[in-house]
């Protein structure tokens, strides 16, 4: 038995509002609280950001040092990297950082919290527009906010930008949503506004928006309001968003957003995650499978095909952006599948049950959130000793010094590298973060894998590396621990220490710091 779903404007939201304490609210409030706990405890009591977000305090601080006017180049890591990444977030943390008690570290940590939060706020208010009941929304909402994927990439200090980019992107779908399905016109000035919002934060969330807009078009749009509608959304936030694109474009030509584009990920690793799905918790994982093939028997096309578009034109992010659709389909299969086919079941046995939804919702949040406590908790904060060397680099090393910095991470999840420049304010010649706006990215990638391979090798690995990049390097940090679980210390670091042609310079318990003898 499968309850029949339509995807007109659901019964819900021709009803008046819930009262303030009615189920569904304390429900969804109780999903919030949920939420936050999950992502501090995340965060944990670090006073530094999570991973990333060092090359996103450069650009604050050259907003900063230009007088809020849009800089003609990024300073991070010495490189004069066009200063074409939507700018939105720093002119806030700008703001922020010169008229509030708070630091540049501190909103680094603050705001993409706040925005992931609200970010659970907008996904349910789009879970309540796509879905036919309110307790299939609540259940949608639950499913993404404990998924670490919702989460996991937007609290970090990279988050900056990530995270209210994703709140302005599910807005503003669901904005677009309410303009091509339910054919509310007085949605039009609400979509072009928050579209042109994600636009100015964060590259892929405005691709994700330009790509559901299409995708809607084609299900929805392709009658002659439809095509209007298209027409004044794509106007309007050209025009919204021209003067920080036209400023781009005069300084810079297209390259920069080309370059941009070219780097949304590889697609045959793409294919093989989402064809195995492994970035969907295991909870939700047969659940939505089972969502897909009943939308798609059922001819409901949105959801399933959404899903798909997600991972074929936003490869490099599906993995958070695919988590709404996923979480839908989950709770469509669990309330709308499931518990019907449970109960026909009891009563054709001669046992007449009949279940409530409420009741099922308040047993099944604490069981999704205890599932989610067991997932990704990684200490991702750069050490104190790791900021203390590079405080140290900063404080006595030649401000022409070059550096390898060898951690032996993937470039996305290496804090030393990312902070290096910025901590240190040394070049570091391997440091992937920039890359993306000056064509060169792949390479810069295949660069930064291949030095990181000596870090389970010896000196010969890293004097091959040096002698492939045609730049001279006078020093090398490496990070000193082991990564198999026996503490101190690295190959590399142990090969370092009895090379003559390194001199040691500086050490503590986690980075070791080398002179390079000619």
């Amino acid at each position: 038995m499968v309850a029949s779903v339509t995807e007109s404007a659901p019964a819900v939201w021709r009803r008046s509002p819930e009262r303030l304490f009615s189920g569904p609210s304390v429900l969804f409030a109780a999903i919030l609280v949920f939420a936050l706990l999950l992502r501090l405890s995340f965060l944990g009591s670090s006073d530094f950001p999570l991973n990333d977000g060092g090359m996103f305090l450069q650009a604050v601080r050259d907003v900063q040092q230009n007088g809020y006017r849009l800089p003609h180049a990024m300073s991070y890591n010495s490189a004069a990297i066009p200063f074409a990444y939507p700018p939105l977030a720093f002119y806030l943390a700008a703001l922020l950082d010169d008229f509030t008690p708070l630091d540049i570290l501190q909103i680094l940590r603050i705001v993409p919290l706040i925005f992931n939060i609200l970010t659970v706020g907008a996904v349910w208010l789009l879970a309540r527009a796509v879905l036919p009941t309110t307790e299939t929304a609540l259940l949608a909402t639950a499913f993404f906010a404990f998924s670490w994927e919702s989460y996991g990439w937007q609290v970090m200090g990279g988050g900056l930008t990530r995270s209210p980019g994703l709140f302005f992107a599910v807005l503003a779908i669901y904005a677009l949503y309410r303009l091509y399905v339910w054919q509310e016109r007085r949605a039009l000035p609400g979509a072009v506004l928050l579209a042109s919002l994600a636009v100015l934060t964060h590259p892929e969330s405005a691709w994700f928006v330009a790509t559901t807009t299409a995708l809607l078009v084609v299900l929805y749009g392709r009658r002659r309001a439809g095509i209007v509608h298209t027409a004044l959304v794509a106007g309007g936030v050209l025009l919204l968003t021209a003067p920080w694109w036209l400023a781009v474009v005069v300084q810079h030509g297209l390259s920069p957003l080309l370059a941009a584009f070219g780097t949304r990920g590889d697609l045959s690793e793409v294919l093989w995650t989402f064809v195995t799905l492994s970035f969907v918790d295991h909870l939700l994982l047969y659940f939505v499978i089972l969502g897909t093939i009943v939308a798609m028997v059922q001819r409901r096309w949105f959801l399933p095909l959404w899903f798909v578009d997600i991972w074929l034109m936003n490869p490099r992010t599906a993995h958070t952006f695919a988590t709404i659709p996923a979480a839908f389909l989950a709770a469509e299969t669990v309330l709308l599948l499931l518990l019907p086919s449970v109960q026909s079941a009891l009563v054709a046995g001669g046992k007449h049950v009949r279940f409530s939804r409420v009741i099922i919702m308040i047993i099944l949040l604490p069981v999704i959130y205890a599932s989610s406590l067991v997932n990704k908790s990684l200490n991702l904060v750069l050490s104190p000793n790791e900021r203390a060397a590079m405080a140290w680099v900063a404080a006595n090393v030649p401000e022409e010094a070059r550096f390898v910095v060898v951690s032996g991470k993937i470039w996305g999840g290496d804090s030393s590298s990312e902070w290096f420049p910025v901590l240190a304010r040394r070049v570091s010649v391997a440091t992937v973060q920039g890359h993306e706006w000056v064509g060169d990215f792949r390479v810069a990638v295949a660069r930064y894998v291949s030095l990181q391979t000596c870090y389970v090798s010896d000196t010969r690995c890293l004097t091959e590396w040096l002698a492939t990049i045609g730049t001279p390097v006078t020093h090398v940090y490496v990070r000193r621990q082991s990564d198999r679980g026996t503490g101190c210390c690295s190959a590399i670091s142990i090969a370092l220490r009895t090379d003559p042609h390194y001199h040691l310079v500086f050490e503590n318990d986690d980075v070791a710091v080398y002179e390079k003898i000619w």
